[in-house]
């Protein structure tokens, strides 16, 4: 099989964490009816023959530097029946890739009957998370689909998948421009460590963690507001002009600092910037197109949710202004770690090291399947050790859909439920 590309740095670098600890993802599509499986399997088929993406695998040559290249296996529907799809999409998340092989995965899953004699049906794709992001497995789930209503997907890229920092207008590229980037880092620095170092709060803090290298054990929580209860968080946002995200931000921190039961909390909180706003087409491209903005944040017993959300808002506005997306992985430069065993050991090293956080990421608004049975899109994520929630976040058919991950070998699953009510009762009742 012959190299197609070296992976873009944003890829490189979510490569290794990978060979830290699992960094898949899944995009999930519920069904409030029964579904035909026959037509499900046809229509993955035709996927496969429409997106290159799925004949995508990693490799590496002999320097340890990585490459894409094409493989030639089919994507088989994995079916699973009596299992609510969180645990079977949970314990899927923790298992790696390997080079070499397909990095994408597809399951059917049908629950255990309810109350009600229902069975639920469900349909997800689990990606490696170097060649794809939360947009680009929605755009290929909502395509599937599509396709199994035998509507043809609207936008098809039959070409391997675009690197990220090619499709970045030049001024953003400061890789020849040294001094501008110091000063960019030294500008991070001061902000991420204002407060000093990030809390890790024993709540949240496992006592004991796995070695590096042992498989983790996610959890995920999913959790909604209603329609009326997410008309009204848009609505109050509109009205403090704040982003939803922010109010989302202020929910997690709030919620977080309110379990810790301390008087005071530093807190980090890292959310995920879709790359695509720098495109010149900003067409759905495939690919892994995503970087990270983090934030810390002071909280105490003064603290009041509005004033969170503006705080995180007038953040990602500051940020996003200055462009601190374009610069992330230039910052990091992973594209110089090769992939070997004496530079992985060092990047694990490093990346343990990493201050306590949480994540949020928002996909915002999912378009409406027509026709379809769907009554849940949805997204979730394997945190890192040091990430002890990871929260994914849609809006489909009107309503705020919440996956909050967590990795009960590390966290104490009681504490995990608790601050995820803690999150959702924070949006339910919040303060005019």
């Amino acid at each position: 099989m012959a190299m197609l590309r070296y992976l873009d740095p944003s890829e490189h670098y979510f490569w290794l964490l990978d060979q830290v600890s699992s960094m898949n993802f899944a995009v999930i599509a519920e069904f409030d009816q029964p579904v035909n499986v026959s037509n499900i399997q046809t229509a993955l088929k035709q996927l496969q023959k429409q997106q290159a993406i799925f004949g995508l695998t990693v490799n590496q040559d002999t320097q340890g530097r990585l490459f894409l290249q094409q493989h030639q296996q089919d994507i088989f529907l994995e079916s699973v029946e009596g299992h609510q799809w969180q645990n079977v999409i949970a314990k899927a998340l923790a298992q790696r890739f390997e080079p070499g092989q397909p990095l994408i995965r597809a399951f059917f899953l049908q629950s255990e009957p309810d109350s009600s004699q229902t069975s639920h049906s469900s349909i997800a794709l689990l990606f490696n998370h170097a060649i794809a992001d939360g947009r680009t497995g929605m755009t290929l789930l909502t395509q599937w689909l599509d396709l199994t209503l035998d509507r043809m997907p609207g936008h098809c890229e039959a070409a391997p998948i675009q690197a990220l920092h090619q499709k970045l207008p030049p001024g953003l590229n400061l890789i020849n421009q040294p001094d501008k980037l110091a000063q960019h880092l030294e500008q991070k620095k001061a902000e991420i460590r204002r407060f000093g170092r990030p809390d890790a709060l024993p709540e949240l803090t496992a006592q004991e963690s796995p070695a590096t290298g042992e498989i983790s054990a996610p959890r995920i929580i999913s959790l909604a507001l209603s329609q009326e209860q997410s008309q009204s968080l848009k609505q109050l946002c509109q009205q403090k002009q704040v982003r939803i995200h922010s109010a989302l931000m202020a929910a997690q921190l709030m919620a977080i600092y309110q379990n810790s039961k301390q008087e005071t909390a530093t807190l980090s909180l890292t959310s995920p910037v879709d790359m695509r706003r720098y495109f010149e087409n900003r067409q759905p491209e495939l690919g892994m197109h995503t970087a990270m903005l983090s934030s810390v944040y002071q909280l105490s017993s003064d603290s009041d949710f509005w004033s969170l959300a503006r705080q995180a808002d007038e953040e990602l506005h500051q940020q996003l202004k200055r462009d601190d997306p374009a610069f992330y992985y230039q910052l990091i430069r992973p594209e110089q770690i090769p992939c070997t065993e004496a530079a992985l050991e060092m990047f694990t090293e490093s990346v343990l090291k990493s201050a306590p956080q949480t994540l949020i990421s928002n996909l915002g608004v999912i378009p409406e399947i027509a026709d379809s049975k769907v009554k849940r899109m949805s997204f979730a994520l394997c945190p890192m050790p040091f990430q002890s929630l990871f929260t994914a976040v849609t809006h489909y058919q009107g309503k705020l859909n919440l996956n909050i991950t967590y990795d009960s070998s590390r966290l104490d699953s009681e504490e995990a439920h608790s601050v995820a009510q803690r999150i959702l009762q924070q949006l339910k009742q919040l303060p005019e």
